[in-house]
Order: structure tokens, then C-alpha cells, then sequence
């Protein structure tokens, strides 16, 4: 009797359970609530920005050191330290009196070899003329004087370039600028003796053009593989702090 009321209670209970008015529980409604709670966002790999501060100088776009192609005398000197000048204005003159026989001497070779070649064609013209005439001029003396000709007129070429030469040495005896800018240094006077040397002597002048500045800094290594050529750069003078100059 006992068995049988334990058994009707438990199947009472079951009937409850199954009637009761509890519904299921949804799980999409918690995952959206756990969403709202914690934000979320998207990972991209990047490279990591960094900036350093480097020593720098400003040296001028355009500058050269001036000297002589031609041992000479300094003669005249047009400009002096500061002075501004034009791309081709007359600088200095020098002076070189050996180099004036060595152009009368070449001079003298080619109007001696252009003679000589004047006459081998008239000459030739003549065997030519008389050549006409059957019999009277042999082949072989035609071809001599065309030869004698040719070879006449080729050292008279050579004559002629030797004065070209000579005349061209000659014009390195003045001296020009070659770009706009500023003469820094003078280094020579009039009367001084200068000769073709190497870029560790002295300059007779040092032009620079300080319109237009290039800025060099010196790198260290472990920053080269980093350094983004396109990238613009600011930068500050030490004369003036706290100054700083935007990339133009």
C-alpha cells in the first residue's frame, strides 16, 4: 500500500511539471547582450611609426672651385668675396706670353702648308690640261701629282687644326663663370703665378649658388632600412629654437 501512494505522488509531480507555464530559455538573446557588453573591432597588420631627430647641414645646390687649365700670370680679376654674377660674365683674365709664339709658330706651318698644297693643284691641273693631248703626259706622272696633292692638302688640314688647337688652349686664359651665384673665395691677386692642380690645392675662386640650399644628413645605419624617401621631413635651425620649418 505504501508502494503504490509513493508511485502516485511521483507521477503527480511529473503531470505538474509538464503543465507548468515556464517557457525555454534563448540562447540567441544572450549572445546578443554578451555583444553589446564587450566591443569588437579588426586586426590589420602594420608597420610601426616612428620619428627621429638627426643632425643635419644646408650646403649650397650649385658650387664649384675654379682653377686654371693653363700655367699663366693672373692678369686681371673682375669680382672679389660676395660679389653676385651671371652665368657667363668674364671672372679673371690670365696672361701667357710663351703661348702667343707657340700661335705665331702654328700659324706660320699652316699658311707655309697651304702654299705648298695651292701649288700641287695647279700643278696637277696643268699635267691634267696636257694630259689632252695624246702622248704628252704619262700616266704615271698624273698619278704622282694627284698623290703629291691629296698628301699636300692633308698636311695643310693638319696645319689648320694645330691653329684651331693652339687658339682654343688660348682661350682658357679667361675665365668665366659657369652658373649664377656668389664668388666665396679669392685666393689670388694680379701678378700671381697659377698652374693646373688637383681639388685638394687651392681654388683661385670658389662660386657658390646659396639660392637654392640642399639639406644632407648623415643616417645611422640601423635607421636606413626604415627611412621612407617619400616621406617629407621638418626641420630646425640651432640659431633659432623652437622654430620650426614645414617640408616645401
Amino acid at each position: 500500500m505504501k508502494t503504490k501512494l509513493i508511485i502516485l505522488a511521483a507521477f503527480t509531480c511529473l503531470l505538474a511539471a509538464c503543465g507548468g507555464s515556464e517557457k525555454p530559455v534563448d540562447l540567441t538573446e544572450a549572445k546578443q547582450a554578451a555583444n553589446k557588453k564587450y566591443e569588437t573591432g579588426s586586426i590589420a597588420e602594420k608597420a610601426l611609426s616612428s620619428y627621429a631627430r638627426l643632425p643635419g647641414q644646408l650646403n649650397p645646390f650649385n658650387q664649384v672651385n675654379l682653377f686654371p687649365k693653363v700655367n699663366g700670370f693672373v692678369k686681371q680679376i673682375f669680382v672679389d668675396r660676395g660679389t653676385e654674377v651671371k652665368k657667363g660674365q668674364l671672372l679673371m683674365t690670365l696672361e701667357a706670353p710663351e703661348m702667343e709664339s707657340q700661335l705665331q709658330a702654328a700659324m706660320s706651318r699652316y699658311l707655309q702648308a697651304q702654299e705648298t698644297a695651292t701649288a700641287s693643284k695647279e700643278k696637277y691641273s696643268r699635267l691634267k690640261q696636257a694630259a689632252a693631248e695624246p702622248g704628252s703626259v704619262s700616266p704615271l706622272e698624273l698619278d704622282n701629282a694627284i698623290s703629291k696633292m691629296k698628301a699636300d692638302n692633308a698636311v695643310a688640314e693638319a696645319q689648320r687644326s694645330n691653329v684651331a688647337s693652339v687658339k682654343t688652349i688660348q682661350g682658357y686664359l679667361r675665365i668665366y663663370a659657369p652658373f649664377d651665384g656668389t664668388i666665396v673665395e679669392r685666393n689670388v691677386s694680379p701678378g700671381a703665378l697659377v698652374a693646373p692642380g688637383k681639388n685638394t690645392d687651392q681654388p683661385m675662386l670658389a662660386l657658390q649658388d646659396t639660392r637654392k640650399l640642399r639639406l644632407e644628413v648623415a643616417i645611422p645605419e640601423d635607421y636606413v632600412d626604415k627611412v621612407d624617401l617619400k616621406q617629407k621631413v621638418n626641420f630646425t635651425f640651432n640659431a633659432m629654437p623652437g622654430l620650426s620649418i614645414p617640408p616645401g
